[in-house]
């Protein structure tokens, strides 16, 4: 026998060994799918992420079982609300009933601080007036203080607890309650419209009410007056300011309440007022920087994006078809005017603010007649609102579906519990099941650093539901995906994820079958197995194709463009070549790894985000092409090429010279720093400098000049 047979022999059966291990590892549910896991008492309706790393885990209906779980998975504490109070409210956002504005979620409302959960509570009943009560709880899961807030007799006041310089904020019944850490009253204000803005320092800017005796049963409605006042952090009045029209509740989605929420809103030193047909935004210290207003009906702020991390804003006027868009830039001038965006606004959608862009739910996948194993998947679409383009959309897979008849135990955890399961089997006594088949999903999106994060759930169920003899199909999943709306991976869950949180490559779930999970983007074990089996495969089975690839490199009209566009654009991204050549991602993709492999460019990465390419004779340094992977960005380039003209500049005034956000302006020195291209020197007074690294100056001069010409 050849020798080269027997080799390949031995190949193929290395190749089936190494198959069989990776399947046995993605079939196989084991402690290698997540980082940690906790089932608590109970559905989880909230998780959040404090700043010291702890995740604080809302549990049961009315979310009194609190668990705090360290990065560890280990419960640190568990604390009980009393039963007479509830942490899960129905929260009623400012607008009355007759209003299109007005919704009420469910949902608990607290803040987290240095390891102190302080958590707002409701008596429960139905009782009016209820009283209410601010508790707070240490990081050993004790009561630290609970101090009464007064009763909650009005049903349209929104609800709100923020921590700023040492200070806690509550506001309910449109009052504000100032108190310090121990638990004192410092002051409080009366006839507050809406949840107060608070600046780094203390300063409370807020929106005084008035009183319309609107609606019966003694239940006054206040409204917003056109005053704005700003309070120090002691509680004495620093300015004034009157609204020159009607100053407006802003209307903002619910995943955005925490950023913005408040009257007026707050971002990095500004004030933005919503006014009548327009806004304005104010200096801290009460003087206007920019006023705009409108000659149009219906013109309020964009419920999914009132603001960006940029301080752009948003205003939209609805219509049948989606919104018109007028978009502000920091400075009050027009970035988009009368920009017309397709999407169904009743959906279920979401923004991003850090990205600048929506995602909503755009259609449904439904192929055939209706049968319990046909269940429903949603398509997604990302948008981005200043490019006034459609990105991307992804269809949803039904991950890992699962077959069970549907009982007392497990109705909830289906989501079916308010669909007349109890009803329906008393009304039909356990008489013969019903033929028609009933459908249900819920989708949420959160939008993270670096990925975008579905949690998606479809279940079909034989309708009526009678507990105990109907069955259900169901698929419950979450969905890791890139900026280019790229499948990153998937994982199936027990039930649908009710709340989720992100922390760099990690992410973190409650679902409503009770369990609170950690999970990682990449698993060890799975990616040596991948790369061994990548490896295998590449080596003994893509050679011939590699080499057949390489006879005829220079014969590939597109490859000659792919090449060409990177000899134009060094240190562009595949989705530079994909976007600049009108090519198929999938195409580009693979003339890049020919072209990689016979060493016509190379590859560098400088971020967890994009690799960029640069021919490979020669032309570039390690030093250039890391250059010119920073220039490329156009934040980093504007702060290179200000210290190259001005070094010595400091954060402040880069920030006020670039226009740029502080907080911006922070990652982006933070990177740099890391990277070792700025250095900062410190005079004697405290004073920080930032200048360009002398090593990298040079090639980062070079590679400006060149990507300006």
């Amino acid at each position: 026998m050849k020798r080269s047979m027997v080799f390949e022999g031995i190949v193929t059966i290395l190749l089936i060994v190494l198959l069989f291990l990776l399947y046995i590892m993605l079939t196989t549910s084991n402690t290698q799918d997540y980082n940690w896991e906790v089932a608590g008492s109970g559905p989880v309706s909230n998780i959040h992420l404090g700043e010291n790393g702890t995740l604080y885990a809302f549990m049961g209906t009315r979310g009194n079982a609190i668990y705090a779980i360290d990065n560890n998975g280990t419960v640190r504490w568990k604390y009980q609300v009393q039963a007479q109070w509830n942490v899960i409210n129905k929260l009623f956002h400012g607008f009355p009933p007759s209003s299109d504005l007005s919704y009420s979620p469910d949902e608990p409302v607290f803040a987290t601080h240095n390891g102190t959960l302080y958590l707002y509570v409701r008596e429960g009943g139905d009782s009016s007036p209820l009283e209410e009560r601010l508790i707070a709880i240490s990081d050993s899961g004790n009561t630290l203080w609970d101090v009464p807030l007064g009763n909650y007799s009005e049903p349209y006041s929104d609800v709100r607890v923020s921590v700023e310089n040492g200070s806690i904020y509550a506001y309910s019944d449109y009052k504000v309650t100032v108190l310090n850490e121990s638990g004192s009253v410092l002051f409080t204000v009366d006839r507050v419209s809406d949840p107060p803005a608070v600046d780094e320092n203390g300063n409370m800017y807020l929106s005084i009410s008035n009183v319309e005796d609107t609606w019966s049963l003694d239940r006054s409605y206040q409204q917003p007056m056109g005053a704005i006042v700003s309070y120090n952090s002691v509680g004495s009045v620093e300015w004034l300011y009157t609204i020159n029209g009607t100053l407006v509740r802003p209307d903002v989605a619910e995943d955005l309440r925490q950023l913005y929420g408040s009257l007026p809103m707050y971002q990095d030193g500004l004030l933005y007022v919503p006014v009548e047909k327009g806004i304005m935004a104010l200096y801290t210290n009460g003087s206007v920087k920019w006023s705009r207003e409108f000659d149009l009906d219906r013109l309020t702020l964009f419920s999914l994006m009132p603001i960006d991390e940029q301080g752009n804003v948003y205003l939209s006027q609805d219509n049948d078809q989606g919104v018109n868009l007028i978009i502000l830039n920091k400075d009050g001038a027009d970035l988009v005017s009368g920009e017309q965006i397709y999407f169904d606004r009743f959906s279920y959608a979401c923004g991003d603010p850090y990205q600048g862009r929506i995602y909503y739910y755009e259609s449904m996948n439904y192929k055939g007649q209706a049968s319990l194993d046909n269940l429903i998947t949603y398509n997604v679409a990302a948008y981005d609102l200043i490019r006034n383009e459609k990105l991307w959309d992804y269809a949803i897979p039904a991950e890992k579906t699962n077959d069970l008849v549907v009982n007392k135990n497990n109705v909830e955890m289906l989501g079916l519990a308010d669909h007349g399961a109890e009803s329906y089997l008393v009304m039909r006594n356990n008489n013969s099941k019903g033929a028609e088949i009933g459908t249900r999903q819920a989708l949420k999106i959160m939008p993270a650093k670096d990925s975008i994060y579905l949690s998606f759930y479809t279940v079909n169920y034989e309708s009526p539901l009678v507990l105990g003899r109907s069955d259900c199909l169901y698929s419950s999943a979450i969905y890791a995906l890139g900026e280019d709306g790229a499948l990153q991976w998937s994982r199936p869950t027990d039930s649908f994820a009710t709340s989720m949180a992100a922390n760099n490559s990690t992410i973190y779930y409650g679902t409503k079958g009770g369990k609170v999970v950690s999970a990682q983007m990449d698993s060890v074990v799975d990616g040596i197995a991948l790369i061994a089996l990548v490896y295998v495969f590449f080596r003994f089975f893509l050679v011939g194709a590699v080499t057949r690839a390489r006879d005829r490199l220079d014969k590939n009209d597109n490859r000659n463009r792919v090449l060409q566009f990177i000899v134009r654009n060094p240190g562009a991204t595949m989705y530079d070549v994909s976007r600049g050549l009108g090519m198929n991602l999938g195409t580009a993709r693979y003339h890049l790894l020919i072209l990689g492999i016979n060493h016509r460019i190379t590859a560098h990465r400088t971020d967890l985000k994009y690799i960029r390419y640069f021919t490979n004779s020669g032309s570039y340094t390690i030093e250039e092409q890391l250059a010119m992977s920073l220039v490329r960005r156009d934040g980093v380039r504007k702060i290179l090429g200000l210290l190259i003209e001005k070094p010595g500049m400091s954060h402040t005034r880069l920030a006020e010279a670039l226009g740029m956000p502080e907080s911006s302006l922070s990652r982006y020195m933070k990177e740099l720093s890391e990277k070792g291209i700025i250095d900062r020197e410190t005079d004697d007074a405290g004073m920080s400098a930032y200048f360009v690294n002398s090593g990298h100056k040079q090639a980062i001069a070079s590679m400006m000049e060149q990507l300006n010409d």
